[in-house]
């Protein structure tokens, strides 16, 4: 720096936290200066294109040089390709980001461990990678993003031991078609700590006599492919063939190859891993003017039955990961995609057989680890039920003796006969406006809309009914008047083979008391005034609804369509309570029933009301049936309505009722459930 040398070549940046090298610095005079200058950061690469990554190490270098040689640095230089074609970087934009970056990162003495894609050529990748298997890190799962990771930490969660256990079994649902697949870190990480394959769907791999295996290998930053290996199968023999291009001329001719060898084999399905290979044969096709559109319905890639479907106790889906997993195996330990391009390099450089070996043995031996990989994930759709080392993600396999299941069976039955399928006759009771957070609508109809009165029917059937003779109030005698009182009601008839509708409109004159002044109605009219439907039509729609858990909706449908009757929402609620009412009496005689009863068996649902949890206590002799609705669990409202009771009281393991003052019997069929599910579990 001192001395001012024009270039600087193999520099090494230090500073209190850093150590950083570069592969050359360039002198630059200021403008208009003639002494005065600042050292440029410039970075050599032989790819063909300059990467986010070398832009990025280009600003880091410039930030940290400018604090050694207290001059800030406008920008960098990437010298790249075989041409040496020079890329200028700007730095000023970038310096902010940099900045903090290094402030959120490493203000620590050690920055934080978090794996990523460029640890495969970092030269502490063995340190990292030791580490971070040490302390479990999360960050091991290929998948498990810096947001991912900060996500779980916030939780609690540093570690894929820790991570395993937040998973739990889920009901399967019925799944809408061509329904997205996500990868499930918790999954993953259960997959690990046990050891096992854990299946979510089974896999969509149909085989044929004949299948073909492809692996390609191509210097991305060129858009060039240089080897082209097939592995073909037949239920005999397979044999591994390549086309290997010598420099970028031969890459039309190893395509020809690769097209003509296809065609022989027209059935065969072509198997690879990942979107590389179809990528290519896309930009081939048209780099050449070959039609591929034959060849690529033939492609299956074999990612597609593995992602967020099988889950391998490795910490990615690389082929190479799970490859050693099944027991495939690769003559070069250091081998990969990035070990192949270097090869390649060396092979273009010194020509020597080593390096064209070595690639065409990675291929072959990558093709050989696909079509093990394809048998493991036939073996696994054809026979999961019976191999110990693979577990059903949301239903675990279930394992006994000849003795033990005999025993299973036993208590399956006898849990069968004892319980009801209530889950499926819950009744929910949801507020659509809450639910969507809409203002409740001002009674009354909306403007320009027309009004909803309920026009009278014309009556079927007249009943004159006698008039009222004696004052509520007075005592005292009434007078019969001339004005006539009358109630439409509409009603159903049952009879053995239909349901049919009538309409009776009930008749009579209405009684006079001079003492108060007043008009009476009959006692048969006064009993359903305003009532426009009669009892055999109001239990009707209860029963649509209790019984047959059918919406309002479809009710007001039914009622349409069966009685030409349109019955508003409103109109349902005010029968509801109607009928609630009717049965108030019955409702208090059969509580006293069972509370008389030698034996009461006790039980509690939850439900939705308006999108919160409510429960309703149901209690019976085995005769009558008796409803508590409650806000919240707790026991209070049992003791209220128990508190006279003398019996048994049968129930299920729920420590509230041990304080309730009788005799009390567990219920046998929690209990056999509970000895089932600990003899599955032991």
């Amino acid at each position: 720096f001192l001395k001012g040398h024009d270039y600087i070549f193999n520099g090494v940046i230090k500073s209190d936290k850093f150590s950083l090298k570069i592969d050359l610095l360039e002198r630059v005079l200021l403008k208009g200066e003639k002494t005065k200058f600042f050292y440029a950061p410039v970075l050599i690469s032989p790819n063909e294109k300059v990467s986010k990554t070398e832009k990025e190490l280009i600003c880091l270098t410039a930030y940290l040089l400018a604090a050694v040689q207290v001059t800030a640095v406008k920008f960098g230089k990437v010298i790249y390709g075989k041409n040496q074609q020079s890329l200028k970087i700007n730095i000023g934009r970038n310096t902010e980001e940099i900045e903090q970056a290094i402030v959120e990162k490493y203000s620590n003495n050690e920055p934080q461990l978090i794996l990523n894609k460029h640890c495969l050529i970092c030269e502490f990748n063995n340190y990292c990678q030791s580490k971070a298997r040490k302390d479990d890190n999360l960050s091991l799962l290929d998948r498990a993003t810096t947001k991912i990771i900060d996500k779980y930490n916030k939780k609690g969660i540093f570690t894929i031991q820790q991570l395993s256990y937040l998973y739990r079994p889920r009901r399967s649902r019925k799944r809408k078609a061509n329904q997205p697949v996500f990868h499930n870190l918790e999954i993953q990480a259960l997959a690990i700590r046990n050891d096992k394959i854990y299946v979510h769907q089974m896999p969509e791999i149909i085989r044929k006599p004949t299948e073909i295996f492809l692996d390609l290998e191509g210097v991305p930053d060129r858009n060039k492919y240089y080897l082209i290996g097939l592995l073909i199968c037949n239920e005999l023999e397979s044999s591994y063939i390549s086309f290997w291009a010598d420099q970028d001329s031969d890459e039309m001719q190893i395509w020809q190859d690769f097209i003509l060898e296809l065609n022989k084999y027209a059935d065969a399905p072509i198997y690879h891993y990942g979107s590389y290979e179809p990528k290519a044969i896309d930009f081939l096709g048209k780099r050449f003017n070959t039609k591929v559109t034959a060849i690529k319905s033939r492609l299956v890639n074999i990612t597609n039955s593995i992602y967020g479907k099988i889950y391998f106790p490795v910490y990615s889906n690389r082929l190479k990961e799970i490859g050693r997993y099944i027991d495939a195996s690769w003559s070069s330990a250091n081998a990969s995609g990035i070990q192949s391009l270097v090869w390649r390099h060396r092979w273009e450089e010194t020509k020597s057989k080593k390096y064209k070996q070595s690639l065409i043995e990675y291929n072959n031996e990558d093709c050989q680890a696909l079509k093990l990989l394809v048998d493991k994930l036939s073996l696994i759709k054809e026979s999961a039920d019976n191999l110990n080392g693979i577990e059903f993600v949301n239903q675990p396999k279930k394992i006994s003796s000849k003795t033990g299941t005999q025993i299973h069976e036993e208590f399956n039955t006898i849990l069968r006969f004892g319980h009801e399928n209530y889950n499926s006759n819950k009744i929910s009771f949801q507020n659509i406006r809450q639910k969507n957070n809409l203002p409740k609508r001002a009674l009354g109809g909306l403007i320009g809309h027309k009004g909803s009165s309920r026009k009278t029917p014309k009556e079927k059937r007249v009943v004159i009914v006698p008039i009222k003779r004696v004052c509520p109030i007075h005592k005292c005698k009434l007078i019969k008047s001339t004005k006539i009182g009358y109630q439409t009601v509409t009603d159903l008839v049952f009879t053995k083979n239909t349901i049919r509708k009538t309409v009776i409109k009930y008749l009579g004159n209405k009684s006079y008391c001079p003492e108060c002044q007043k008009y009476y109605f009959p006692p048969q009219i006064n009993v359903i005034i305003n009532n426009h439907f009669g009892h055999n039509f109001r239990s009707w729609v209860v029963y649509q609804r209790l019984s047959l858990r059918l919406p309002f909706r479809v009710i007001q449908m039914n009622l349409q369509e069966m009685f030409n009757e349109h019955v508003s929402e409103g109109g349902l609620s005010n029968i509801f309570k109607t009928v609630s009412r009717f049965y108030k009496y019955t409702e208090k005689q059969n509580l006293k029933r069972i509370i008389q009863s030698p034996f009461i068996h006790v039980d509690e649902t939850k439900i939705n009301v308006k999108g919160y949890h409510h429960y309703v206590w149901i209690f019976t002799n085995g005769k009558e049936v008796f409803f508590k609705h409650a806000d919240t669990r707790e026991v209070e409202p049992v003791k209220e309505l128990l508190k006279d009771f003398q019996g048994i009281l049968v129930s299920y393991f729920y420590p509230g009722f041990d304080s309730l003052k009788c005799k009390h019997q567990k219920c046998w069929v929690h209990i056999i459930r509970d000895i089932n599910d600990d003899l599955w579990k032991y």
